[in-house]
């Protein structure tokens, strides 16, 4: 199954993925938005990683809900440290298993391209809230890949890109 190459290939860009939470948090800070007040969503949280940053970082979320399709991930050592501030939802991204307008701030860290659009994500996304999409890129398919990320993020306002 390809998710669990994935699952075993992501465990080395730990480092690369709490750059890119130092960054966002940054971002919220700019934007006044304080997680802390926050029912969050972070779909494909594969290591934990976001969890793990922000429970070190102490900007836990009011709520946090994290799902993945990989069932064994919540053997990890961090799922166990974290368990009691986190739920975990097995659930595929692309069917996410919640009620409408019910999370105020979604996590969508490299995962945004293994989702078929992001409709289910809309829905389960208060009025005025937040979502935090990346996508990895290399030098030769940036524009490319932006321009997809473009497409399926057209019923969002972009806030601020980097």
């Amino acid at each position: 199954m390809t998710y669990k190459f994935f699952s075993k290939i992501y465990q080395s860009w730990k480092e690369k993925q709490v750059k890119k939470y130092k960054v966002a948090l940054e971002i919220l800070k700019r934007n006044s938005i304080d997680l802390k007040k926050c029912n969050c969503l972070n779909i494909g949280c594969g290591g934990f990683f976001l969890e793990s940053f922000l429970f070190e970082m102490k900007m836990l979320p009011k709520l946090l809900v994290s799902i993945d399709i990989d069932k064994s991930i919540i053997a990890s050592e961090d799922f166990t440290k974290l368990k009691k501030n986190i739920y975990f939802v097995l659930a595929n991204g692309n069917f996410l298993p919640f009620k409408k307008d019910i999370f105020d701030f979604v996590f969508c860290v490299d995962v945004a391209h293994l989702l078929n659009n992001l409709d289910d994500v809309y829905k389960v996304m208060k009025k005025n809230s937040y979502l935090l999409l990346s996508s990895f890129f290399n030098l030769s398919n940036k524009k490319e890949v932006r321009e997809k990320m473009l497409i399926k993020i057209k019923k969002f306002k972009i806030v601020e890109e980097f």
